[in-house]
């Protein structure tokens, strides 16, 4: 009986960038976003960013401003 304990369930507090900084409220937001959209698109990143409206390119870059690179996502 195990499951994955992923960034989103962690306070916001622990949703640090790897530079110890604090995200921003904003930040914290985008993240969810991007977390959001990629969940519903099941790790698509490609129809993540179409549906989010952004070039793939930027969700990627995005992706790793806000240290989602090892993440996990879809179902």
């Amino acid at each position: 009986m195990g499951f994955d304990i992923r960034l989103e369930h962690l306070p916001d507090d622990y949703r640090a960038l790897g530079s110890g900084r604090q995200l921003t409220s904003l930040e914290r937001n985008e993240r969810e976003t991007i977390v959001r959209a990629l969940d519903e698109a099941d790790g698509n990143k490609s129809l993540a960013a179409d549906r989010l409206g952004v070039a793939r390119s930027t969700l990627y870059r995005e992706i790793r401003a806000l240290g989602l690179e090892n993440e996990r996502f879809g179902s």
